[in-house]
C-alpha cells in the first residue's frame, strides 16, 4: 500500500467523524431548540429523534473506524 492510498483513508475516516460528529450534533441541538420555542413539543418524538441522531452518530464512527483499521 503506498503512501498515497494511506492518506486516502486517513482522509475518508475523517470525513466519516465530521458527518458522525454533525449527526451528534443534530441529535442534541435540534430537539432542544424544539422545546425552548415551544415547551409543550412532543417529548417522545423529540427523545426518540435525538436517540436517533447518537445512534446514527455511533454507527458513522465505526465506519470510520473500520476504515482505519484497514491501514497496515
Amino acid at each position: 500500500m503506498t503512501d498515497r492510498d494511506k492518506e486516502k483513508i486517513k482522509l475518508r475516516a475523517t470525513y466519516f467523524n465530521g458527518v458522525a460528529i454533525g449527526f451528534s450534533v443534530a441529535g442534541v441541538l435540534v430537539p432542544g431548540l424544539a422545546y425552548s420555542s415551544d415547551p409543550n413539543a412532543n417529548w417522545p418524538a423529540l427523545l426518540i429523534f435525538s436517540a436517533g441522531g447518537i445512534l446514527i452518530s455511533y454507527f458513522v464512527h465505526l465506519v470510520a473506524s473500520h476504515q482505519l483499521n484497514s491501514l497496515p
